[in-house]
């Protein structure tokens, strides 16, 4: 059944297939992606957004279309403008090298902007849950930072159901059990409390965070119109 879908899919997108740009895949939710399609399986369809790779499970999809489909994207509203240039703020300087004092501060002032979104209606549920996610997962990684140096707990991280859902941190914590299984054995914290752990101190683990975060900012620029540069 797994292949008929993939195969059903991959008909759609030929018979959508329009002279334009941009790709999109159109979510059964209603939500829709802008990228180049970079191919189906029975393991997910992959669409390429702003230089990152987006995969959704096939059951998931609803259309693959080349070039856009008919409907526009959400209308433009300030206090959306606002949260996505603050979290645009916080993904230009979430890498190797920044600075926990200047880091905290931009992942405060996009909450306050984020929030103040949230309390709006502007009809664009999809949106508002992609803007929401990047926001719950840079402060995520503030938060697994925090402990990090001392200042918080770790199953704070471990216990967050976010974590579940951040594939790169998955694999962070995959690959320690691996290298390292006396860590897990040894901790009498529970195995939460150790996840949390491993991301605030592996090499990758924040990392890891970021890029959900920016994933999802991503999913959120493509539903709607990017803040002004």
């Amino acid at each position: 059944m797994k292949a008929v879908a993939t195969a059903a899919l991959l008909l759609l997108a030929v018979c959508c297939a329009r002279s334009a740009s941009a790709d999109v895949v159109e979510l059964r939710s209603g939500e829709r992606v802008e990228g180049r399609f970079k191919g189906a399986d029975d393991a997910a369809v992959r669409i390429e957004v702003d230089g990152r790779l987006v995969t959704f499970p096939p059951a998931a999809v609803r259309a693959i279309y080349y070039g856009p489909p008919p409907a526009s994207r959400a209308e433009p509203i300030a206090e959306r403008h606002d949260a996505l240039g603050a979290l645009a703020a916080v993904r230009s300087i979430a890498r190797p090298g920044v600075a926990y004092q200047d880091y905290a501060p931009r992942v405060a002032e996009a909450r306050r902007l984020v929030e103040s979104y949230l309390r709006k209606e502007d009809g664009a549920p999809a949106l508002k849950g992609a803007i929401a996610e990047s926001l719950h997962y840079y402060a995520l990684a503030g938060t697994a930072w925090s402990a990090g140096l001392g200042r918080g707990n770790y199953a704070a991280v471990g216990t967050d159901p976010a974590l579940a859902r951040c594939e790169p941190a998955q694999r962070v914590i995959a690959e320690s059990k691996k290298k390292s299984p006396f860590v897990w054995r040894a901790m009498g914290a529970g195995e939460r409390a150790t996840a949390g752990m491993v991301i605030a101190t592996a090499d990758d683990g924040i990392a890891a965070l970021w890029t959900c975060a920016g994933d999802k900012l991503a999913l959120a620029e493509s539903l709607g119109p990017a803040p002004a540069k």
